[in-house]
């Protein structure tokens, strides 16, 4: 993805998460010391790929972040609570000064002071114009909120699944009876994946299988 020119938040008129799942294609996600030990106490190293002196989010074969799965509801993120920062804020970014310029534009005066808020117009869920209301009061500043550390979870600014449900036997496994659920990650109530499923899960996407959901 080339760099983008960042707009004010002030021109976009509404933003919404409806998981097209392009984010998690396009980059790849950069993790904290304490986002990277986390993850990797529950999760094991094998999810990470590691660059000069940064740790990432592994990408499958696919190119799409090893963590984001399918269902009927769209592209959702396995990790959700867990989610690392860098995914929690796209496609927003929140700065203490106007780094990308239109400084009465990005202007957003909060409890905590002034502070400059940008979009990033590679999203393609971004609509320009006069701001809803809904962005203003609602979305905004959760994203503001996430950035000052004032809040960690999300809930106006991500995609949950509307339903747990699971796949039937997935036909591209060597072993019949491997099921594979579509929460594989934690957030849901569902299981902790192994290793073996998180190579499973790769493989199959990986073959082109389409996946069958009731």
């Amino acid at each position: 993805m080339s760099q983008p020119r960042f707009v004010a938040w002030s021109q976009v008129k509404s933003w919404i998460c409806d998981a097209c799942g392009e984010c998690c294609r396009w980059f790849k996600v950069p993790l904290t010391m304490h986002e990277y030990a986390m993850i990797t106490q529950k999760y094991g190293h094998d999810v990470l790929a590691l660059g000069v002196g940064r740790a990432y989010l592994r990408r499958r074969t696919d190119g799409r972040c090893i963590f984001q799965y399918c269902d009927s509801d769209g592209w959702l993120c396995g990790l959700q609570a867990e989610k690392p920062y860098a995914c929690k804020m796209w496609p927003f970014i929140v700065c203490k000064k106007p780094l990308h310029g239109g400084q009465q534009a990005a202007g957003w005066d909060a409890p905590y002071g002034r502070i400059y808020v940008y979009a990033d117009p590679r999203c393609p869920r971004i609509t320009f114009g006069e701001p809803t209301d809904y962005l203003i009061n609602t979305v905004l500043p959760e994203f503001v909120d996430i950035a000052v550390g004032k809040r960690k979870s999300q809930l106006y600014t991500t995609r949950f699944p509307l339903r747990v449900v699971t796949e039937p036997a997935c036909i591209a496994c060597d072993v019949e009876e491997t099921r594979i659920s579509t929460f594989p990650f934690s957030g849901f109530g569902a299981s902790q994946p192994t290793l073996r499923d998180l190579v499973r899960f790769d493989a199959c996407l990986a073959r082109g299988v389409e996946r069958s959901l009731p």
